[in-house]
């Protein structure tokens, strides 16, 4: 954790509701902002969120001008697709200490003809990791990812990604003794989704005695 009075700056391309890495930046904030009160700064083209201290930018000029982005101890980039504002940890601010987060960039073969420039962008603006002190990948599945990309696997780690806790459990409805517990998984069936950890989960939950009776793909 980091000590108490640690400017940082957080950068995005945009934080926005109902997105996955939009979830994960906003929540990074909230952890170090609990840490360092007053001093996490997070720098995106668009933030809806409320409540995140944060600067809408731009445009790459506009980011590394700003006093806040100038005078932070840490930068913390986060990058999953291509964006202007990602250049940044080329330059720095001349005094902090660089971080990424990698999220992983979506498969050629899983977009659009349409989308495929912008994949071919984001992959070859992976080449900015390399100016990051310490890379934090999602997934051992990210890391390996990263390590066939060149990285040197010294600046490379995995990192549980925060996670908001609700301050009482859930009040589920009451369910028979009997019934089965269905899981339902929404996205797309590939290794790096970790469908077979939910597959031994369940067969781990079977060996418990918990009926499960099937799993649900959407």
């Amino acid at each position: 954790m980091i000590p108490p009075g640690t400017r940082v700056a957080v950068v995005n391309s945009l934080c926005v509701q109902h997105d996955a890495i939009s979830a994960s930046v906003a929540e990074t904030v909230r952890t170090l902002e609990a840490a360092s009160p007053g001093n996490v700064t997070l720098f995106s083209y668009r933030c809806d969120f409320p409540g995140l201290r944060s600067r809408n930018v731009s445009r790459l000029q506009e980011l590394v001008m700003d006093p806040r982005f100038l005078a932070a101890d840490a930068l913390l980039f986060h990058f999953g697709i291509c964006y202007d504002l990602f250049d940044a940890i080329i330059l720095g601010n001349g005094r902090a200490r660089r971080f990424a987060r990698f999220h992983n960039v979506t498969p050629r073969a899983l977009v659009s003809e349409a989308m495929r420039p912008t994949i071919d962008r984001s992959l070859a603006q992976l080449e900015n990791l390399a100016w990051a002190d310490h890379v934090w990948c999602d997934s051992e599945y990210n890391r390996r990812f990263l390590l066939e990309h060149g990285l040197d696997g010294e600046r490379i780690s995995t990192l549980d990604l925060p996670v908001e806790v609700p301050a009482a459990p859930p009040r589920w409805p009451r369910r028979h003794a009997q019934a089965p517990v269905v899981f339902a998984y929404v996205g797309r069936v590939v290794p790096a989704k970790g469908v077979a950890d939910l597959v031994h989960a369940t067969l781990a939950l079977r060996r418990r005695g918990v009926d499960v009776a099937r799993i649900e793909h959407g």
